[in-house]
């Protein structure tokens, strides 16, 4: 998962988010650019808490799924019938 941080968000706050997901079973990796900051969530979301829950927090600026849902049976894994 990629969560994304708002704009100037301040390090008690960034530390809150991940926090949580240290919580929810994840191993965060930061990225820090001039705008933004953004967190790789690295785990197995079938074995741990789905984080799209942070989306409400008010310094999370989006949470979007690093895999698609249902690969196996997509299109994209079997492209004959």
């Amino acid at each position: 998962m990629i969560v994304v941080l708002k704009p100037r968000t301040p390090k008690k706050e960034e530390q809150a988010v991940l926090k949580e997901i240290r919580k929810l079973g994840y191993k965060p990796h930061v990225i820090r650019g001039v705008e933004r900051t953004v967190i790789g969530a690295i785990g197995d979301e079938r074995k741990h808490h789905t984080l799209e829950t942070l989306t409400a927090w008010k310094q999370v600026e989006s949470v979007m799924p690093v895999q698609k849902r249902y690969k196996l049976v997509s299109r994209e894994a079997h492209a004959h019938n």
